[in-house]
C-alpha cells in the first residue's frame, strides 16, 4: 500500500488495495458489493505544494451496480459532502479533455451540477468513469426520424470527430451522424467545431477546441452525452446581432438545466426542426 503523500501527484487511482481510499473519505464511503469501479481525484496542487499532513485528494467517485455515488471535499475544512443518485437521475454528463482544465460535469435530476476537475493525464481512467455510467443509465427507445439532408462520414475531415464517431458506430446501434459546425473565430464570438450524433436512445455532442487558447486547447475537446429520454425539447434562437448564428438549447428532463451550442447554417437548423422537432425563434436584428 503506497501512502497518498508519496503516491501523491497530478494522477486520477482507481481506489484498490496499492492506492486505498483517502483516509479524509474513509468515514464517508460506504462499502457496496456491487461496486464496478471507484477512482480518488487528487487536489488540483503542485506537488512540491503537498506535505505529509495534507488532506490531499478532493473527490471520490463511485460507481456502484444501481447508484453513481460523489464524495467532494469542501475547501478549507475537512467536512466531505456527499451525494448519492440512481442512475436514471444522471441527465446529462460531460467529460472535458484539455490540457490544463480536465473536467467530469455531472448533471443530475436534482438541479446538482458537479464539476470534477483533473488532469489531463488521467483522461483515459476518468474517460472510463463516465462510460461505466453511461451504461448504466436510462436506455429507453426513443424513435427518431432521419434527416432529410444527412452529413456523410467523408465530410469529418478532422481526425477527433471522424474517431469519435468510429468509436460510437462501433459500440451503439443505428449511430447516425447529426451536424457538423466548422470553427468560426470573429471576435469577439467564438464557435468551436461540433459534432452532434446520435442513435435511438442517446445524443453526443462534441465540442473542439473548448476555449478560445491555442496553447492549452489546440488540441481539447468536450464531449456531452444526454440519455433522449432526458432530453425535454429543443429551443433554437435566431442572433439577434449576427446573420446565420443560431444557438440550440438543449432542455433537459429536470427544466433546471440546459447545454448550449452555437450553429451558423439553416442547414443544422433544419436537422434540429426534422428530427428533434426544434422550437425556432427569430431574433431581430440591430439596426
Amino acid at each position: 500500500m503506497i501512502s497518498e503523500y508519496d503516491a501523491f501527484g497530478p494522477w486520477v487511482y482507481e481506489i484498490d488495495e496499492e492506492h486505498p481510499i483517502p483516509k479524509l473519505f474513509v468515514p464517508y464511503v460506504t462499502d457496496d458489493p456491487g461496486r464496478i469501479l471507484m477512482v480518488k481525484v487528487p487536489r488540483q496542487i503542485d506537488r512540491q505544494d503537498a506535505t505529509p499532513d495534507m488532506d490531499l485528494y478532493d473527490y471520490v467517485i463511485g460507481v456502484d451496480s444501481d447508484y453513481l455515488s460523489i464524495y467532494a471535499r469542501t475547501e478549507g475544512t475537512r467536512i466531505v459532502r456527499s451525494i448519492k443518485v440512481e442512475y436514471n437521475d444522471v441527465v446529462a454528463v460531460s467529460i472535458k479533455n484539455v490540457l490544463l482544465a480536465s473536467e467530469i460535469v455531472f448533471m443530475l435530476d436534482t438541479g446538482d451540477t458537479v464539476h470534477v476537475p483533473f488532469n489531463r493525464l488521467s483522461f483515459e481512467l476518468m474517460e472510463k468513469v463516465v462510460e461505466a455510467i453511461r451504461t448504466r443509465c436510462d436506455h429507453k427507445v426513443v424513435e427518431l426520424p432521419d434527416p432529410v439532408d444527412p452529413i456523410k462520414e467523408s465530410d469529418l475531415k478532422d481526425t477527433t470527430f471522424a474517431n469519435k464517431f468510429a468509436d460510437f458506430k462501433a459500440s451503439a446501434p443505428n449511430a447516425r451522424l447529426g451536424t457538423l459546425q466548422t470553427h468560426i473565430f470573429m471576435p469577439p464570438i467564438f464557435i468551436p467545431a461540433s459534432l452532434s450524433m446520435y442513435n435511438d436512445t442517446e445524443l453526443m455532442i462534441i465540442e473542439k477546441p473548448v476555449d478560445y487558447d491555442p496553447i492549452t486547447s489546440k488540441y481539447g475537446y468536450k464531449i456531452t452525452y444526454i440519455a433522449l429520454s432526458n432530453l425535454k425539447a429543443v429551443e433554437i434562437k435566431e442572433s439577434r446581432e449576427y446573420d446565420r448564428l443560431y444557438e440550440v438549447k438543449f432542455k433537459l428532463r429536470n427544466d433546471k438545466q440546459n447545454i448550449k451550442i452555437n450553429i451558423s447554417t439553416a442547414d443544422q437548423v433544419a436537422f434540429y426542426k426534422e428530427v428533434f422537432n426544434a422550437d425556432v425563434k427569430k431574433g431581430k436584428r440591430k439596426r
